[in-house]
């Protein structure tokens, strides 16, 4: 961004409420402190991202930018504020900003901002009780000589005030809870408390990297750590503070980053098993009518996504107790092909083998250690009744593997195999040309149930495995409702490791292929044509993660629509 281009839009900021400016050079970045600073007063929704202020060059050309702090004393009406690489100066940022409108503000993302620690999430999560979407990204744990005192109390009546047209009632009514807190009572929390108990009775202080979340926020719904300091005390108590929460992710992909990589060496079982532990007993499950209970118990968790980078110290049996326990519908193990971290071993799918399980998405990019055996027996073992989409890319996955995906998950739509090994290009004609022919000469696979329990769709299945057993060539054993196969070689990914061009081509050459778009691929649709049965596409393509709305962005756009803000309303 040119000075010159925010100097001319100066007079425009103060009309409006919604801001959101990408790549902002280091030089311009003090324009656009006074700017928003002077005209800044009417906004609510605020997002900021700078030009790489971490790059050791231009830190050095220019050493100390502006602080944001002054910024931050002048935006009293915010609601929802995202700010990557941005100079905070410190974690006094955030206190004047919880001072000012802790009382309206319902989204924070902090992402690689300069100079701010874990810290930043404790004064965040005492001040602000109805934040539903809290995002942090590689920030360092908490020293002694970086704490900020707030006093919550002391934050609301200046925020209501400042915000008079908050909801207002609703912070009133939380207040008490706030003032109040609540102690957890999960055993890593003991110990931490019991350790900086012992060291103010001895005089010293207290553990410098513990973070207090004891207040309860049934307002959260999604934790966004990527990078972080994170122990098992910290994430112990927001399982018993945060009962609504439905979205945690809570990754690690730098291998130089010691405060990640000390953070994934330690996590454990004590870790997850308290959002086990402080779910709801299941409940019966009922019919359509809701009138008689069914047999079947469904979990009464909050957890619907859960994203987690699999940590030396945890075993399959507590991850297993949380999908018993919450209706997850998207489960993430992450890794990335050039980071340690997350690697899992194949007893973490034997683990959750057997356990019906509610996914709808299901992510285990770049897990290269699971053979296509053990890849293949999850899948068998496991009801996936559910599933929708799932991401195999840099993983063993055969051929075999997309068949049995397909016979055993009726509501399958997506599948990304990107860079795996065992899959060729032939591979994957062949699996979509058998389904589109498949599609081709049955009745149209949206008429069928999506269920393996009607007597139509068990007598077909039946049927085609005979036919599959004599003549040793595989036939789909379920109503195909396969739309979307993502796929590129290794050697492509190689090539274009960030944004690929998208290019579609059916299999089936009774379609035409259509031109190649700089689209994202969720937008790329085969012509059909009028009584047609659904062609299945082959996308040459790495955009799975960001078309299913896990990426950092998606999750962001998503918390905000949810809460208010929306191309509508002027906040996107």
């Amino acid at each position: 961004m040119e000075p010159n281009l925010i100097i001319g839009l100066t007079p425009a900021i103060a009309r409006l409420r919604a801001l959101s400016i990408d790549d902002i050079h280091p030089l311009v970045w003090p324009q656009v402190c006074s700017s928003l600073a002077n005209l800044g007063g009417h906004l609510r929704y605020l997002d900021l991202a700078a030009f790489a202020f971490e790059d050791p060059f231009l830190r050095t050309a220019y050493k100390n930018p502006p602080s944001f702090l002054p910024v931050l004393a002048r935006l009293p009406r915010l609601e929802f504020l995202r700010l990557d690489c941005m100079p905070l100066a410190s974690n006094e940022a955030v206190g004047v900003l919880t001072r000012l409108c802790g009382a309206s503000l319902r989204a924070v993302t902090l992402d690689n901002c300069m100079d701010i620690t874990m810290h930043a999430l404790e004064i965040l999560w005492a001040c602000c009780p109805l934040l539903a979407f809290i995002g942090l990204a590689n920030v360092p744990p908490a020293s002694p000589h970086d704490r900020y005192t707030v006093n919550p109390a002391d934050c609301y009546p200046s925020s209501i005030a400042l915000n008079a047209d908050a909801t207002a009632s609703s912070s009133a009514d939380l207040l008490p809870l706030l003032r109040s807190g609540i102690k957890v009572s999960s055993a890593p929390l003991a110990r931490s408390r019991a350790a900086a108990a012992a060291s103010a009775a001895s005089g010293a202080a207290a553990s410098p990297g513990f973070i207090d979340l004891s207040a309860l926020r049934p307002s959260l719904r999604t934790l966004r750590l990527v990078n972080c300091h994170v122990t098992d005390g910290l994430l112990a108590q927001v399982a018993h503070a945060a009962p609504a929460l439905s979205t945690l992710r809570v990754v690690f992909d730098d291998d130089n980053c010691d405060f990640a990589d000390e953070s994934w060496r330690t996590l454990s079982d004590e870790a997850i098993l308290p959002f086990a532990l402080h779910a709801p007993p299941p409940v019966a499950a009922t019919t359509a009518l809701g009138t008689s209970p069914a047999p079947a118990l469904v979990p009464a968790g909050s957890l619907r996504h859960l994203s987690l980078t699999w940590c030396p110290r945890m075993t399959p049996a507590a991850l297993a107790a949380v999908a018993r326990t919450h209706a997850v519908s998207a489960l993430e193990i992450y890794t990335t092909g050039g980071s340690k971290m997350g690697r899992i071993e194949p007893s973490l799918l034997e683990g959750l083998a057997g356990i019906p399980l509610h996914l709808e998405t299901l992510n285990l990019a770049g897990q290269a250690q699971p053979s296509n055996d053990h890849l293949l027996s999850f899948v068998k073992r496991t009801p996936l009744p559910k599933l929708r989409s799932v991401c195999l890319d840099g993983t063993n996955a055969s051929p075999l593997l997309l068949h049995a995906l397909v016979d055993r998950c009726p509501c399958l739509h997506t599948i990304s195999v990107v860079a795996c090994p065992a899959i060729s290009p032939a591979d994957v004609d062949e699996f979509v040309r058998i389904l589109n022919d498949e599609a081709a000469s049955g009745p149209s696979s949206s008429l069928l149930p999506p269920s393996l329990d009607t007597p139509t769709t068990a007598a077909a299945a039946s049927t085609k495995a005979a036919a599959t057993a004599s003549t040793g060539a595989w036939r789909p054993a379920l109503p195909i409702r396969l739309r979307r196969v993502y796929y590129l070689e290794t050697e492509d990914t190689l090539d274009h490791p960030h944004h690929p061009t998208p290019v579609t081509f059916a299999a089936s050459s009774s379609v035409p292929p259509p031109p190649p778009s700089s689209s994202s691929a969720a937008t790329v649709e085969l012509p059909q044509t009028a009584g047609s049965p659904p062609t299945v596409a082959v996308v040459r393509c790495e955009h799975w993660f960001i078309d299913e709305g896990l990426s950092v962005k998606s999750l962001w756009e998503a918390a905000v629509r949810e809460h208010g803000g929306s191309a509508a309303s002027g906040y996107l």
